[in-house]
């Protein structure tokens, strides 16, 4: 796996860990062409496993509709998702990171 921290990247071997710090700006990513298979705890007072579940519903919501998630009123949608949860998801970095590393990201996220 690749985690990205700010600006630095950490690779992430089979069998290896990772701490981040609370707050610190990070994505990650499967970087191979292999399969990967990751733990990703968030150990928090906030129940992030609803957090995922709504974010989940409202991707696949947006996907069925054909709608694109980055148009300015699904961002409204995103953004009121997130300030339920105390957490920030910068989206206007997500479509250069696709770009700049040629990946399939996840979401920007710190919480």
């Amino acid at each position: 796996m690749s985690v990205l921290e700010g600006d630095r990247v950490v690779e992430v071997a089979a069998g290896g860990w990772h701490f981040r710090s609370r707050g610190l700006v990070h994505t990650f990513w499967n970087g191979h062409d292999s399969p990967a298979k990751f733990v990703d705890l968030y150990p928090s007072t906030q129940n992030f496993a609803h957090y995922l579940e709504e974010l989940s519903q409202l991707d696949e919501d947006l996907h069925n509709e054909r709608a694109n998630p980055f148009a300015p009123e699904n961002i409204v949608m995103f953004n009121a998702l997130d300030a339920r949860y105390k957490h920030e998801i910068f989206y206007e970095q997500i479509l250069s990171l696709w770009l700049t590393m040629g990946q399939k990201y996840e979401m920007l996220i710190t919480d």
